[in-house]
């Protein structure tokens, strides 16, 4: 008796699946044109995509009670995918063999939603275009609740854009809580990396180099606050940081988190011989300078630099109103020499306060972050990113940027995308956006992270923060890092240049004072 139960189960299960294969086939061809585009969610239409990029699953926010969506690329390859519900998930292999043999080229999706009366919709077709260059294979971004002023679980981690694997860097569970941030790479390389612990076992700097990695202790006499925002050095041998002594400060309306430096100067930091170096140039109290970044020869430091805060006056009365400017310096690593400080954009100019610069790796583009005031440009909801040609000295705000906060950036290696973090969804959780390059600079329309749900995002409650493109997987084993983080006994302390002296103010701070080169 069971074997027939079981023997009749399975033939209605091939006689429901007959059932809404034929529904889902039938008289589709003959769909009535609906003259627009179909809602989708993510929004993967009119894009320029890299033909390494995962499969762009996408929902269809369209009514009905079966779905079809045919790809097929300009060369002519198609394939079909069918769905009784509204996602569409796309299998990899065809969506790869599509990309791989149309680059530079265009794909195509239709779409059909049949209506519960059985009768079929057809939407304008999308058109989407495939670069012929890939993106780094690796994106490594920071986890974290959009908290105030706690956070509890906090991890680096790195996905495999060519799929969706996510995996820890490290994460802050083995840590005591630690706040974990501010990883870098050398040129996009996954194999020179550091990383920021605070709390825990101790304020440190994380560093794997080659794969060994290091716990240092980057405070000195000069500067009492360790490093912060990193920037290497081509070379492999020197990392620029700020040393900033932060504040946050809460609003009653609006986006009520703020955070601001009372001061703030830039560093250099000596990978082989662990010293740290600075002048007075990038240094000084009457500035603070923050934000470093280095040109792809090496030759130039460009960073941030806003007049210092008046700590007898509230910092309310004068923090909105403190605007950064642009500035850069020759320095020669050889000689340890700094040139003359050079202005490169003024907030007088753009009236609005500049931050976060990078540059493309060709040297062609500087990429950077402006908003209303201040330094810290991911609590601003009017923070937008802005394009800068080097050649020409000519900048504009990018296509890309929304009505709420996009921020924090990246390049690829070859520099031909960009990432960079938005919180045009719901104007609270950041996630990561990606956008093709033009030799013009001109960016295309920004696509979010393809996810293997496509309903990841509406579940999902954490800030993608500090995305950084990375050409190779890193390979060191979060259990190495934090066994490395635990080792106290074994931190590196940095040395000051013996070349730096000090004189006491009556305020107690010290000011470099250097030999002339």
């Amino acid at each position: 008796m069971k074997s027939r139960m079981f023997y009749l189960i399975i033939i209605l299960a091939i006689i429901g699946l007959n059932i809404f294969l034929f529904a889902a086939r039938s008289d589709y061809r003959d769909a009535l044109a609906i003259g627009r585009l179909p809602f989708i969610e993510p929004d993967y239409s009119q894009i320029v995509v890299p033909p390494n990029i995962a499969p762009m699953n996408f929902l269809v926010k369209e009514e009905g009670q079966n779905y079809r969506a045919v790809f097929s690329g300009f060369n002519g390859e198609q394939f079909e995918v069918i769905s009784r519900h509204n996602k569409i998930i796309i299998p990899s292999k065809k969506w790869q063999t599509m990309l791989q043999s149309n680059r530079g080229l265009s794909f195509f999706v239709d779409i059909y939603v049949q209506q519960y009366g059985d009768k079929w919709q057809k939407y304008d077709r999308i058109q989407n275009k495939i670069a012929e260059q890939d993106i780094d294979r690796y994106l490594v971004y920071r986890l974290i609740e959009p908290l105030y002023i706690l956070w509890k679980k906090v991890g680096i981690y790195q996905r495999d854009l060519t799929g969706y694997h996510e995996s820890a860097v490290l994460e802050n569970r083995p840590l005591s809580g630690a706040c974990l941030n501010c990883h870098s790479f050398c040129k996009n390389n996954a194999d020179k990396m550091i990383l920021h612990m605070r709390a825990g076992p101790g304020t440190s700097m994380l560093l794997n180099n080659q794969g060994v990695t290091s716990r240092v202790d980057t405070k000195t006499e000069f500067n009492s606050s360790p490093a912060a925002y990193p920037a290497w050095h081509p070379d492999g041998k020197l990392l620029a940081f700020s040393v900033n002594k932060v504040n946050q400060y809460f609003h009653g309306i609006g986006e009520n988190r703020d955070v601001f430096d009372w001061a703030s100067d830039i560093i250099l930091y000596s990978v082989p011989d662990y010293t740290v170096t600075t002048c007075q140039k990038i240094a000084t109290p009457e500035r603070m300078e923050t934000w470093p970044t280095w040109s792809p020869d090496g030759k130039y430091l460009y960073f941030c630099s806003a007049p210092t805060l008046n700590r007898n006056v509230p910092v309310i009365e004068q923090y909105p109103s403190t605007l950064y400017d642009l500035y850069r310096i020759p320095y020669d690593p050889a000689e340890k020499s700094w040139g003359e400080l050079e202005l490169v954009l003024s907030h007088e100019v753009t009236g609005l306060s500049i931050t976060q610069p990078r540059i493309s790796p060709d040297g062609r583009f500087l990429l950077f972050t402006m908003a209303s005031y201040g330094n810290f440009p991911v609590y601003r909801p009017d923070s937008d990113l802005y394009m800068m040609d080097l050649q020409s000295g000519t900048w504009e705000k990018i296509s890309a940027n929304s009505d709420k906060t996009d921020s924090f950036h990246s390049w690829s290696s070859n520099s031909k995308w960009i990432v960079f973090s938005s919180k045009r969804a719901d104007g609270l959780c950041a996630q990561p956006f990606f956008c093709y390059i033009e030799k013009s600079g001109q960016t295309s329309k920004p696509f979010v992270l393809p996810q293997k749900d496509p309903a990841f995002s509406q579940t999902f409650y954490k800030t993608y923060n500090v995305p950084e493109l990375v050409f190779s997987r890193i390979t060191v084993r979060p259990q190495i890092l934090a066994a490395t983080a635990l080792n106290i006994d074994k931190t590196i302390k940095a040395r000051l240049d013996p070349d730096i002296n000090f004189r006491s103010n009556d305020g107690g701070d010290t000011t470099p004072w250097l030999p002339a080169k």
